[in-house]
């Protein structure tokens, strides 16, 4: 059954089952769940975003094949375009802007219509990335529904929210992890912590599922996984140390640095401890680069 959900609702599901989950990090629910102060660190968004699904872009000149094209701009932020499929409109291309508050590609506020939303794109990329700027001249967002901006602050916050009446209900996905997207972690992260979740309740069986219960799920999920979603979000969210331009540097003449690069994207625990180490990442490079 599908049905709009508020805390009113949860407080009357709650003593119905065993077991109430919340996933969504909107409206009233974030409120249920206590900020973690340690494992938050930011206060303030780290990036003002703009988001759009586009039609009549240009291919990539690079590839022939559809590919994700990203492009750092140190001081400013960063660019995304990736392929995306339209299940009615077909082969589209989706656009994010990940724009430092108060730099050269912060452009879109005040914006209130996706003809100038697309134009506000457009100037960017004239100005930042002119090779880039030319494959959206005939583009356009593809309706009114097909774009957003917005900024947040990344925010972990602890598992167990607590209803008016007191009860527990436990909290996963962006209710608990809430990252930009400058890593793509967002889905990624939710669809993880459901597999861990689904295998914790079938171990657990018949026994109730306590505060207790929900802490050490989330627990252990943070100790495998989630710490280094979050941890590798914010670093690229930081001005990258010398040792990650480096390798970065070298990923673009050599294959097997960039394959692993956007292959630890999906785990990104593969990436600990070598990426915030100078040595071992100046290891990996001289290494890959001697093959």
């Amino acid at each position: 059954m599908l049905r709009e959900v508020d805390v009113d609702a949860l407080e009357k599901l709650a003593p119905e089952h065993d077991l109430v989950v919340v996933t969504t990090g909107r409206n009233s629910f974030t409120r249920l769940f206590e900020r973690d102060a340690e494992r938050s660190v930011h206060t303030q968004p780290p990036r003002n975003l703009a988001a759009m699904i586009v039609t009549g872009m240009k291919p990539l000149r690079e590839t022939p094949y559809p590919a994700l094209k990203f492009i750092l701009t140190a001081g400013h932020g960063e660019y995304f375009s990736m392929p995306y499929f339209d299940r009615i409109r077909g082969p589209l291309d989706c656009i994010l802007l990940e724009a430092i508050p108060g730099q050269g590609l912060d452009r879109f506020g005040g914006v209130s219509t996706a003809r100038d939303a697309m134009e506000r794109l457009k100037g960017v990329l004239r100005d930042f990335s002119p090779w880039v700027a030319e494959r959206l001249e005939g583009a356009s967002i593809v309706d009114e529904s097909s774009w957003l901006t917005g900024a947040f602050p990344p925010t972990v916050r602890k598992p167990v929210g607590r209803l008016p009446s007191g009860r527990a209900v436990l909290g996963m996905g962006d209710v608990v992890m809430l990252n930009d997207p400058i890593a793509g972690q967002g889905l990624n992260s939710a669809s993880k912590q459901a597999h861990a979740m689904t295998e914790a309740i079938l171990a657990h069986g018949d026994q109730p599922f306590t505060p207790d219960w929900m802490e050490q799920t989330f627990e252990h999920f943070w100790r495998t996984e989630g710490q280094y979603i979050t941890a590798f979000t914010n670093l690229l969210l930081q001005p990258p140390p010398p040792h990650v331009l480096g390798y970065l540097g070298a990923a673009s003449t050599v294959p097997s640095l960039a394959d692993t690069f956007f292959t630890n994207f999906g785990e990104p625990q593969r990436f600990w401890p070598w990426i915030v180490s100078p040595e071992e990442t100046q290891a990996r490079i001289q290494q890959a680069a001697a093959a």
